[in-house]
């Protein structure tokens, strides 16, 4: 159990200051409280140091005896036991190791306004943003915000808004939100469903009306990729994309490909069943002088690799038997 200096009352004191445990306190904060108590009690000279060495609990005194070693930390004055502890706990820190966890933060579902700005705040203490700080922190503080009104509410302000009047503003339209039953601050486009459903993007596919069902009879595969096509078909079952059925009023032969690495590729050869009766969307394919032309004084290009990407887009349910 910690030891605590008794607060005002029978010895007159003013506040109280627990037992420093290395293993559970915060130097610094430890360091702030112990000075504060020290001031408010008018405590000076050596027993400023005679107290803080009783509030030492074994194994921070222990640690305090070491560091001082050859000789007593009672034969050293109070600032110079805060110096060797403050060399000793002194947090190494790498600017951009904090910038990356100041930049990565964002506002918890509960947390309130003034909770945020506080520990955007406390994660820039590292960030060495110099003359920039109260910018950055303005910026993280909105932008830490998930979408939904007072997201909305706060980027209607100009770049000029300073970051007190952005914590006022989202204080008042979480609490106007809060009044009208909305979770957290969030409104209807902004909650979160807790069984969201997932916007899907269908193809569908359209027969002509004088096509009839067309079926063709399974082609023989190699003895050697017979397994591998069973257990791409397996997976593809498992995760979704195809859907075993008993019956279908159409059916296509699958062409295995044999990729570089000796995965299989299952693809289906439509061209000898459903393409000659399907009704094609005509859309012009842009020319690549077009696209190029578009490009041209653009400097932020994005690639998109989609794995399987003729497997990306669901059919609509009606396609499906075709």
């Amino acid at each position: 159990m910690a030891q605590e200096e008794n607060s005002t009352g029978r010895n007159g004191l003013i506040g109280k200051i627990q037992e420093f445990n290395f293993n559970i306190s915060d130097w610094t904060i430890y360091k702030a409280r112990l000075d504060n108590y020290f001031e408010a009690n008018n405590i000076t000279g050596v027993k400023r140091r005679a107290i803080f060495l009783n509030m030492l609990d074994e194994d921070s005194y222990r640690l305090m005896f070491d560091q001082c070693s050859p000789v007593k930390p009672e034969q050293k004055s109070y600032e110079q036991l805060l110096e060797i502890f403050d060399k000793h706990f002194a947090p190494v820190h790498t600017p951009f190791a904090e910038r990356i966890k100041f930049y990565e933060s964002e506002r918890g579902p509960e947390e309130s306004p003034n909770e945020w700005v506080a520990r955007v705040r406390r994660l820039a203490i590292q960030c060495e943003f110099d003359n920039h700080l109260e910018t950055v922190l303005r910026d993280k503080f909105i932008c830490g915000f998930g979408k939904g009104l007072v997201l909305d509410r706060l980027l209607e302000e100009k770049i000029t808004i300073y970051l007190a009047d952005a914590v006022k503003i989202a204080n008042h339209k979480m609490a106007a939100l809060s009044s009208f039953g909305c979770k957290n601050g969030q409104g209807q486009d902004g909650q979160q469903d807790e069984n969201p459903v997932k916007q899907e993007v269908t193809q569908t596919t359209e027969a002509s009306s004088a096509s009839s069902e067309l079926g063709c009879a399974a082609r023989p595969l190699p003895d050697a990729i017979r397994d591998l096509v069973e257990q791409e078909i397996n997976r593809l079952v498992d995760v979704g994309i195809l859907t075993p059925v008993s019956f279908s009023e159409w059916a296509t032969p699958v062409v295995p490909i044999i990729k570089k690495n000796g995965d299989i590729r299952l693809c289906a050869d439509f061209k000898v069943t459903i393409n000659p009766h399907i009704q094609v969307d005509q859309y012009p394919i842009p020319r690549i002088e077009d696209l190029f032309g578009r490009l041209q004084g653009r400097e932020q290009f994005t690639k998109l690799e989609l794995s399987q990407a003729y497997q990306q887009i669901a059919v609509d349910e009606p396609s499906k038997s075709s």
